[in-house]
């Protein structure tokens, strides 16, 4: 078993900690650049992607963010916004991290809903 609620402080495993070494040094081009770097860098990437959707077995919509809060941000409003005519709620608590509740006062701020 590989255990991974560290409250955002995970260790990395001697696997993953080789496979990122490897791939960071080999591909260390910023992907959204066109030089022969960066080329190499978003080929990689989208590589990943698609290995990555094949093995959930998605067709597209795979998004690589930097942690936790941009994720919620992201996954809470596209996915509120794109269900919006099948009801205007969502129900959470206080309980719940800073950047559902940030989402959320978006969503009713920006957008109406409740």
């Amino acid at each position: 078993m590989i255990y991974l609620d560290y409250a955002a402080t995970t260790p990395m495993s001697e696997r993953a900690l080789t496979a990122y070494t490897d791939t960071a040094t080999t591909y260390y081009g910023n992907p959204s650049s066109l030089h022969d770097a960066g080329t190499s860098a978003h080929t990689i990437v989208e590589l990943c992607r698609k290995k990555l959707a094949a093995s959930l077995g998605v067709k597209e919509g795979i998004y690589f963010t930097s942690g936790g809060t941009e994720s919620n941000q992201l996954g809470i409003t596209t996915l509120a916004l794109a269900q919006k005519e099948k009801g205007r709620h969502i129900i959470t608590s206080r309980g719940e991290h800073a950047s559902v509740h940030s989402a959320l006062s978006y969503l009713v701020h920006d957008h109406g809903l409740k």
